[in-house]
């Protein structure tokens, strides 16, 4: 194969390494999916947020709660949860593809600051919200979390199947 040969390259790579492609797909997805919601106007949001806390008002009393503060934790763990699923599926993503393992074990770091960054970059423009460099933090500790898990899980496959053999 000659070194400028992509498109022959690229053919074969997707032909064998399907479960990376996959991967890829559902982190461009996830990332489409948390924009959508940024892109929701602060009145949408507001609603929508209103709506799941009506549902979980009687745990928020049981939790001595109030509900502005309730809609508040509801918010912030959404985008806590959203971010833990995109470090998850980037340290799979990450991990699928050949490569050298230092750069693996960076990527998902950096691309889960580049959406978070880049969805409260968002917000800045939509009318009724604002882009927060708390929130900022928030998802990358979301994502940390997510690759963390990730990589924690993988350690111990490997001890138990160390044990087995």
């Amino acid at each position: 194969m000659k070194f400028f040969d992509f498109g022959k390259s690229l053919y074969h790579f997707g032909k064998d390494n399907r479960k990376a492609v996959g991967l890829t797909l559902l982190c461009i997805g996830m990332a489409a999916f948390i924009f959508s919601n940024s892109l929701q106007n602060g009145e949408e949001s507001g609603n929508r947020s209103e709506w799941v806390a009506g549902i979980l008002q009687g745990f928020f009393a049981w939790m001595g709660v109030d509900q502005a503060m309730g809609e508040h934790l509801l918010r912030k763990t959404a985008h806590f949860l959203e971010y833990f699923a995109m470090g998850v599926l980037l340290e799979l993503t990450a991990q699928s593809y050949p490569g050298r393992a230092a750069v693996k074990a960076v990527v998902p770091y950096a691309a889960g600051l580049a959406v978070a960054a880049c969805d409260e970059s968002i917000q800045r423009f939509v009318p009724g919200r604002s882009g927060q460099v708390s929130d900022v933090i928030l998802d990358f500790c979301g994502v940390i979390s997510g690759v963390m898990i990730c990589r924690l899980i993988r350690i111990l496959m490997g001890r138990r199947r160390h044990r087995k053999v």
